[in-house]
């Protein structure tokens, strides 16, 4: 491969499929790609990279080539325990919204039963409670953007550090052509 070549494969975004198994796959672009990557399965067995560049597609079974992949798309700790930590407190907050609702039905019931008091006072606790939620959600949702914002750079950096895989991979003779 020249070193042009080499260089525009660094500037492209190539579609690919790291496949560790069929339960586990990494990948950039679109289920059809993923689709492609769970055909050759079936020829190759698990443990490879596809992908697609300059119109072919291309396997990788080199064992060293597979372990920079696979240092490519290992996950950042810190951002996945951040996001399940998110996931956790949206699940509480939606078991104290589904509290809510009940209370809320309660009320509707004691207005029928015509306790004005007792129901205003119980209004008013559930509405401060109900901002209460509100305003965690609020935060929560903020810290899901921020988290959101860092995977998109992540990827992105992700699908850049991939394509120097690839064109190594190209380069070096290690990508076998699909036919």
């Amino acid at each position: 491969m020249t070193p042009l070549l080499c260089a525009l494969a660094l500037l492209a975004t190539d579609a690919w499929v790291l496949v560790r198994d069929e339960q586990r796959v990494t990948m950039s672009g679109d289920l059809s790609n993923l689709r492609t990557a769970q055909k050759l399965m079936k020829k190759f067995g698990p443990k490879f990279l596809w992908f697609r560049h300059g119109g072919k597609e291309y396997v990788v079974r080199e064992g060293e080539v597979l372990k920079r992949a696979e240092a490519v798309t290992e996950g950042n700790g810190e951002t996945d325990a951040r996001e399940a930590q998110l996931d956790q407190t949206d699940r509480e907050l939606e078991h104290q919204q589904q509290k809510l609702d009940r209370h809320q039905a309660a009320l509707e019931q004691w207005e029928e039963a015509g306790d004005h008091e007792k129901l205003q006072r119980a209004q008013e606790d559930l509405n401060r409670a109900q901002e209460q939620i509100n305003r965690e959600q609020e935060k929560v949702g903020k810290e899901q953007e921020k988290l959101g914002r860092a995977e998109e750079k992540r990827a992105k950096e992700m699908d850049r550090r991939m394509s120097e895989v690839i064109a190594a991979a190209l380069r070096d003779g290690n990508a076998k052509e699909v036919k």
